[in-house]
């Protein structure tokens, strides 16, 4: 019988993606903001790109509420048939649960590649992952894209980082500087009220993985790494139109309704958790 515990989840899922050759970063609650607290302790290898916790939080299948957990993932691929398979081998570890009630949400979000076909930004809600051309990783531009706002950004700023727990469990994730930016422009109304307190929790972190860094030589400030990202931030902010009013949309939402139905509660979470990926402007 499969063992449905998130980290049983998680392992089985890193495993599949690196026997299929998927570029892949967990993200979200699952990555630093689910981990740290104030008494977690971590070590920086900034040359390996691991950190490895101690006194960390126990990601649990259910949240505190009560509520069932998500898993975000954000693969690289052109391959539709990589992604195809990769969501049927979620749906046979959700098919093996012993108690599929509580098995997580798994969110398998895709960069665009020209193959999956132009962004539709009319319904475009979360901001995108772009890459102008199809083939293997580093191949081709990347930029972030919302509506008419795009912003290059150097292939560097996504590299693999690994968070290493206390029971064994390694798995691929950003730089926390990238996790604490995407907060920031998921959605073109910013930071979510609900993500504030979690995203608060890791700029200690960030702080370190910065001193560590610029011991080696490395500025994670510079546009080398993330300057582009922290520009584009302040594009969609200041931006009119389209992004405007879809900035004014999605923070009414999720002041009032997007909380309770992000975290499964009553009749429309369903709903929103079947169209979730179609909130890219690309059908996933």
């Amino acid at each position: 019988m499969y063992t449905c515990s998130v980290y049983t989840i998680i392992r089985d899922i890193e495993t599949y993606c690196n026997a299929h050759s998927i570029e892949h970063r967990f993200v979200g609650g699952v990555s630093y903001t689910g981990i740290v607290n104030a008494a977690t302790k971590c070590t920086i290898d900034i040359e390996n790109r691991v950190i490895s916790f101690k006194n960390h939080n126990k990601v649990e299948a259910l949240r505190k509420d009560g509520t069932i957990r998500d898993i975000d993932l954000i693969v690289f691929t052109p391959s539709k048939q990589k992604i195809k398979e990769l969501k049927t081998y979620i749906k046979t570890l959700r098919a093996q649960a012993p108690d599929k009630q509580t098995f997580p949400h798994i969110s398998v979000e895709a960069a665009v590649y020209p193959s999956m076909g132009k962004i539709q930004t009319m319904f475009q809600f979360v901001t995108s992952i772009l890459i102008d051309k199809d083939g293997e990783w580093g191949t081709g531009n990347i930029y972030l894209i919302f509506d008419n706002v795009k912003q290059k950004i150097p292939w560097k700023s996504l590299e693999k980082w690994y968070i290493q727990l206390e029971n064994g469990l390694r798995y691929t994730v950003r730089h926390p500087y990238a996790d604490y930016l995407a907060y920031h422009f998921r959605m073109p109304s910013g930071l979510k009220p609900k993500d504030r307190v979690k995203v608060a929790t890791i700029k200690n972190l960030i702080d370190e993985t910065f001193m560590y860094g610029k011991q080696k030589g490395l500025d994670y400030r510079s546009s080398a790494y993330y300057a582009s990202w922290v520009s584009y931030i302040s594009n969609l902010q200041t931006s009119g139109g389209w992004v405007k009013v879809k900035a004014a949309a999605t923070r009414l939402y999720w002041d009032t309704i997007g909380t309770d139905i992000a975290h499964g509660k009553g009749p429309l979470s369903k709903i929103f958790l079947n169209f979730s990926n179609k909130f890219t402007g690309v059908d996933q």
